[in-house]
């Protein structure tokens, strides 16, 4: 929200943001890298927040849906922090360690992935939708394996579940390709098995509604993970390396190294 524009450009915003990084800046300040609805990701500069107590450094240290009213110059990429509050907490999310291992994957591939200044309020809607859910102690396996899903296709790699990639054909659908990006159908599919990936038809159905939770719901423990693997995978190609967050997430559930997606 635009609330006032100064004589040397400065512009004064609020925003509601989800904060993605944290960098320290000399003894007492912070980088803030954050996502927000209406303006996608900006910077700012909190200064001095280092050595304060209170609501203000615990805004900015969670997972929090929050409040950041700045000054931003139209040729500068970093606004000046002015103040910070609480909108929607997330306290327990903290709790739970593969819950904020979660968020974590979260932060990073939003920073990752998004342009500064672009902005995708239905990607931050449903962020924000996937952090409540965590903070309800709702799976994050499967919250991971959907938004992460969701991002493909916000930045322009999501997948093609319609037909096969080698020929064509509509039925049955029963593997994913990683570097095409599409599901192949069984005889396609069938020589190269050690390179892409098999899918259930309810993974297929999730796949191609991105549906939360109907979609997803149903699907089992085995059937997420494959889901995580491949939307993991995607990122990774597109990215050209696998997360930093989510290294320690794979730790967690046990998952094995990323296979070879390169057919």
């Amino acid at each position: 929200m635009l609330l006032a524009i100064g004589k040397g450009r400065i512009v004064k915003c609020s925003d509601q943001a989800l904060v993605l990084r944290r960098i320290p800046f000399q003894e007492t300040s912070l980088v803030i890298h954050y996502f927000s609805r209406e303006r996608g990701t900006q910077s700012v500069l909190a200064r001095g927040i280092r050595s304060r107590k209170g609501s203000e450094r615990a805004a900015l240290a969670g997972f929090h849906t929050i409040n950041i009213l700045g000054h931003f110059h139209p040729a500068h990429a970093l606004g000046t922090l002015l103040q910070t509050d609480i909108v929607r907490g997330r306290h327990s999310l903290r709790e739970i360690p593969l819950a904020m291992a979660s968020a974590q994957v979260i932060q990073e591939m939003i920073y990752r992935f998004l342009p500064p200044g672009d902005p995708h309020p239905e990607l931050f809607d449903l962020t924000e939708t996937v952090l409540d859910q965590l903070d309800a102690k709702q799976s994050p396996l499967a919250l991971l394996a959907f938004i992460q899903g969701v991002t493909l296709r916000t930045i322009g790699y999501g997948w093609r579940t319609d037909s096969c990639a080698g020929c064509g054909h509509t039925e049955p659908l029963t593997f994913f390709s990683v570097r095409r990006a599409q599901t192949v159908c069984q005889t396609c599919g069938l020589p190269y098995t050690r390179h892409i990936f098999s899918i259930s038809p309810a993974e297929h159905h999730a796949m191609a509604t991105l549906d939360w939770p109907n979609g997803f719901a149903p699907l089992s423990p085995e059937e997420h993970i494959n889901l995580f693997r491949i939307s993991s995978a995607g990122l990774t190609r597109f990215g050209g390396r696998l997360l930093d967050a989510e290294r320690h997430f794979r730790h967690l559930i046990g998952l094995e190294p990323l296979p070879d997606t390169s057919s």
